[in-house]
């Protein structure tokens, strides 16, 4: 009996689109509808909320708080409590000396590198070849857009608190 060899090919990646150059007060359009609300509060602290439109869920909560240390809350990271960015998303340099912010996940670590095309690039550790999440950076006629391939779709959460804090630090 001949066996059966069976292709399965990957979902393509889904497309991010902001509606302004900037990560900060913004709307993340998906397939041109609203998606992910980026609501910034300029007070004695910065304050950074990104709400599911579909559930009007808080999602993610970065705090910028001056002389105290900056935080992040996700709601599924930690059990939802805040958390220090530096603790959460920490600073690393790989052996060729390239410096670079890691995430790590239950399953595997993630890691943000920047990137002479994409800006900004994110890789699983196992493949820093392929990225699992990049942006495309805005032009004239195209928006700033964050492309997340299928695998990392379960992350879209701390891709976005990480891609927000990443871009106010090259910014």
């Amino acid at each position: 009996m001949d066996s059966l060899l069976t292709l399965v090919y990957p979902s393509p990646p889904t497309y991010f689109e902001f509606d302004r150059n900037g990560v900060l007060n913004a709307t993340l359009l998906k397939n041109s509808q609203p998606t992910y609300t980026i609501q910034t509060k300029q007070t004695a602290t910065a304050r950074t909320e990104v709400v599911d439109v579909t559930t009007q869920k808080v999602i993610v909560v970065i705090e910028e708080n001056g002389i105290f240390p900056d935080t992040v809350r996700i709601s599924s990271v930690n059990g939802g409590k805040a958390i220090k960015i530096s603790k959460w998303m920490k600073e690393e340099r790989l052996l060729d000396k390239t410096r670079v912010r890691v995430i790590e996940t239950a399953y595997r670590r993630y890691l943000w590198k920047v990137h002479v095309v994409h800006r900004l690039a994110l890789y699983a550790e196992s493949n820093l070849e392929t990225p699992v999440a990049y942006i495309k950076p805005a032009t004239r006629t195209s928006p700033l857009v964050i492309v997340v391939e299928s695998e990392a779709m379960g992350l879209i959460d701390q891709i976005i608190a990480s891609l927000i804090i990443r871009e106010k630090e090259l910014r």
